[in-house]
């Protein structure tokens, strides 16, 4: 049983089993919840949710490529990895702040209007 978890192809199929079950997933709740879709569709983690698993398997055959590329024991493979994850993870940061933002109305954005002209 534990030859299962150590072998190398069956992490792949997780993967590519993850990604196509999240956006699957994500569908199955846009229609579940059809008269919700405009809140739903708005949440920013309802998209980290249905984009995980395409990013994960992307990421985890990166990764493997890299390995093979430059060695399972080399630094050089550990910093190219390092970077790489730490430029994905400020990316998704990144992506997930601006999706998360409300739009600013005019008195929130210090637009000239009807907040400057009280008495």
């Amino acid at each position: 049983m534990i030859d299962l978890f150590l072998n190398p192809d069956t992490v792949g199929y997780v993967c590519w089993g993850v990604a196509f079950l999240t956006p699957l997933a994500a569908l199955a709740a846009i229609l579940a919840f059809w008269s919700k879709q405009a809140a739903l569709v708005r949440n920013r983690f309802f998209w980290a949710f249905a984009a995980f698993g395409p990013l994960l398997t992307a990421l985890w055959f990166l990764f493997n490529w890299i390995e093979e590329a430059l060695g399972l024991d080399s630094i050089v493979a550990l910093g190219v990895n390092l970077v790489l994850f730490c430029v994905v993870g400020l990316v998704g940061g990144a992506a997930l702040r601006v999706l998360g933002r409300k739009p600013a109305t005019s008195e929130e954005s210090g637009a000239p209007g009807k907040a400057d002209s009280k008495p």
